[in-house]
């Protein structure tokens, strides 16, 4: 069996569940598989369609009776309208919504709740949970010798059981035939009031000057 696969109940510590899918449920004695989950709200999905078929007048009691209340304002994780729900999610062939944004702790509460209002709150309920490796970052940091600017790029790439950071360094140096045009070394500029006597005006660049003359 493989080892990042784990099952855990609804008396367990949801807080600390970071980093995995559900890959199925134990529900009404029977496992239902999960596919395409990418977070643990997801099983609300298939369990939600399950329930609503079982009963649907209970179901349609879901969004009143699992709000909760917080400073005067009602929070809803099952509703008729999806503006009230952060991830809305439609549920097919009805006219309610559920919420995919759920935090582990708030779906917890939210299943718990539900299975009591079905009366199935004495029969075991369980998640297979799939442990995924955390995404690394690497950096590739490019460092410049001409002008000591620091560009940092970063890249996210999967490093599986390798820690650190890799680096390549660039360094910029000028060309043997590379000539460098500098204001101060035009003989029409002035460097008092940074005018210029071939131009009769404010110095404009040295870079591109048709009158630059060392």
């Amino acid at each position: 069996m493989d080892n990042n696969i784990r099952k855990i109940s609804l008396n367990d510590d949801f807080s600390s569940l970071k980093n995995i899918i559900p890959i199925s449920f134990y529900f009404n004695n029977q496992w239902y598989s999960l596919t395409k989950t990418t977070k643990l709200s997801d099983l609300l999905i298939n369990l939600s369609q399950k329930l609503y078929i079982m009963d649907s007048t209970k179901f349609k009691r879901l969004p009143k009776e699992t709000a909760t209340e917080s400073n005067g304002t009602l929070h809803f994780k099952i509703a008729f309208d999806d503006r009230v729900l952060k991830e809305p999610f439609k549920l097919e062939n009805t006219f309610l919504f559920i919420d995919l944004g759920l935090s582990p702790l708030e779906l917890q509460s939210l299943l718990k709740q539900i299975l009591v209002i079905y009366k199935l709150d004495k029969t075991p309920f369980f998640i297979r949970i799939k442990d995924i490796p955390p995404t690394k970052s690497v950096r590739d940091e490019l460092y410049t010798n001409s002008n000591k600017t620091k560009h940092i790029h970063n890249k996210d790439k999967i490093t599986d059981n390798w820690y650190g950071s890799s680096y390549h360094y660039t360094y910029l140096s000028k060309k043997e035939n590379d000539s460098r045009r500098l204001n101060k070394r035009c003989i029409h500029y002035h460097k008092e009031n940074n005018y210029c006597s071939y131009r009769f005006g404010k110095c404009m660049g040295s870079s591109h000057c048709s009158g630059y003359k060392e």
